[in-house]
């Protein structure tokens, strides 16, 4: 699958976009998938990998996400907020 498109119409596209990875990290990959990219003006592709973080680490992200019950966040919607609300 190619990830780079030249503008010239001219020129061959081509695979010059890579993820490197160990053989042992490619064995934990999940999926795999290269993507058009419209937020951009580029003339390459998205390459994604997505990876089994727990066979990799040993941690399952409930235990990680554990640790941060404590921290405080506050969350804006700025979507249902009006003029009249107090941080706006």
């Amino acid at each position: 699958m190619y990830t780079h498109t030249p503008a010239d119409s001219n020129r061959q596209e081509s695979r010059l976009d890579y993820i490197w990875a160990s053989l042992s990290m490619l064995e934990k990959s999940v999926n795999s998938t290269v993507i058009e990219n419209d937020y951009f003006d580029t003339d390459h592709k998205t390459i994604t990998l997505s990876l089994d973080t727990i066979q990799m680490t040993g941690v399952s992200l409930n235990t990680s996400n554990q640790k941060k019950k404590h921290i405080k966040r506050t969350v804006f919607q700025y979507d249902e907020m009006d003029r009249d609300d107090e941080h706006t």
